[in-house]
């Protein structure tokens, strides 16, 4: 009976540093997967933040150009009174 035992903890011991290194890869596994995921919402939050800016200054060009537009008629306007 002791023998069977003595080979049951062995057995568990050699399973435990098995599984130690497996832990560890997953364990890689998973920051990389978590820093990749991370990187790609970045990208993702800066594209957004990107295209907020282009339209608010393509809606302040259209407002500086038409204000501009006002301003010529008004001076022609203002001169041929």
């Amino acid at each position: 009976m002791s023998q069977l035992i003595k080979n049951t903890v062995a057995d568990m011991a050699l399973l435990t540093v098995g599984l130690s290194s497996v832990n560890s890869a997953v364990n890689l596994i998973n920051s990389v997967s978590t820093s990749i995921s991370l990187s790609m919402l970045n990208a993702v939050a800066n594209q957004q933040a990107g295209s907020l800016t282009r339209q608010t200054v393509s809606a302040q060009s259209n407002s500086g150009i038409m204000s501009t537009g006002s301003a010529v008629q008004s001076a022609v306007t203002e001169n041929i009174l």
